[in-house]
């Protein structure tokens, strides 16, 4: 395999030998670049021609991402997951409450102490 098919693997894209071609789909965006090019273009060309492709890829890829982010549904998803993350804090704080009340019958087990305390800074840290 020589290093012109490995940087378009690397880039996410697929051999379609019936077609003669490498193709991408991603972002709602087809690329495709056919076997001739990797054949025949000279090294300027081919540098410029994936330098080109790779630029079109990240312009798309922010393109997608911001509608993602204007979409309704994504501040649905947003407010959801916060909404999940404060259900969990809270499990996890009444828990902790509750493993280190002081009973005569047993003794503070620190390894699910400290486990809880663990998972409460994690959704802290999310939660930011």
């Amino acid at each position: 395999m020589n290093t012109r098919e490995q940087q378009l693997l690397q880039l996410g894209f697929e051999k379609n030998e019936h077609q003669k071609c490498f193709s991408l789909y991603r972002y709602d965006n087809t690329w495709i670049i056919d076997f001739w090019d990797l054949e025949n273009f000279t090294d300027e060309e081919w540098e410029g021609d994936i330098e080109y492709t790779k630029y079109s890829i990240e312009s798309v890829k922010r393109g997608h991402k911001k509608y993602l982010r204007e979409h309704e549904a994504y501040n649905f998803a947003v407010k959801e997951l916060k909404k999940q993350l404060l259900d969990k804090l809270n499990h996890y704080k009444s828990n902790l409450q509750e493993e280190t009340k002081v009973k005569l019958n047993r003794l503070a087990n620190k390894e699910k102490i400290r486990e809880l305390e663990i998972r409460i800074e994690t959704i802290k840290e999310l939660m930011k």
